[in-house]
């Protein structure tokens, strides 16, 4: 997806709705509920450290996040709030 589709979905429809097309591009991206449900499988696991990480960065409670789940402890889940928060965690193509 291209920055200025992403802006028109953000317009048009919201910011949810724009970070679930972006969802279906993508796979470091993740809701609340799906990243407590990696947590837990983490737990079921025993990778309580990767559990732990996860579980720290969830504790603001926000709605979306960026989370490469193939990096473990190299990568701590970022939350998204906004446009903004998307275009520096994530990017964009320039051109399709």
């Amino acid at each position: 997806m291209i920055r200025n589709q992403f802006k028109e979905i953000v317009e048009n429809r919201g910011f949810d709705q724009a970070i679930l097309k972006l969802q279906e591009e993508r796979n470091d991206i993740v809701n609340y509920e799906e990243l407590k449900d990696i947590a837990i499988h983490e737990i079921a696991n025993d990778y309580i450290s990767v559990a732990a990480d996860i579980l720290d960065c969830m504790d603001t409670n926000d709605d979306w996040y960026r989370y490469d789940m193939t990096l473990g402890l190299a990568n701590s889940p970022v939350p998204l709030f906004d446009i903004e928060d998307v275009e520096k965690y994530i990017g964009f193509d320039e051109e399709e």
